[in-house]
């Protein structure tokens, strides 16, 4: 009979306990969480800012296009024909 008693009141403190987390506990972690994302984000946003070019500077992008066969393959293969006349 003890034990029917003490399992019972561990269940249901268990129960109030679990239930009293996802209440209080689970949003607070997730807006903590939220919050530390944010923090993160506008962190880096910052860092881009600060990296970006000053007025009157220049900076030019090229990329560097391979020659040879590579660049043939992207578009098709090239076939020589020549027009017949239909009426001779």
């Amino acid at each position: 009979m003890n034990e029917l008693v003490i399992f019972v009141l561990t269940s249901v403190l268990l129960y109030y306990g679990v239930k009293l987390f996802i209440r209080y506990g689970l949003p607070w972690l997730i807006v903590h969480y939220f919050e530390k994302q944010q923090d993160k984000f506008h962190q880096g946003m910052n860092n881009e800012q600060k990296k970006q070019k000053t007025e009157g500077e220049i900076k030019v992008k090229s990329s560097q296009k391979k020659s040879g066969k590579a660049d043939d393959k992207k578009f098709g293969e090239y076939i020589d024909f020549e027009e017949i006349d239909e009426n001779e």
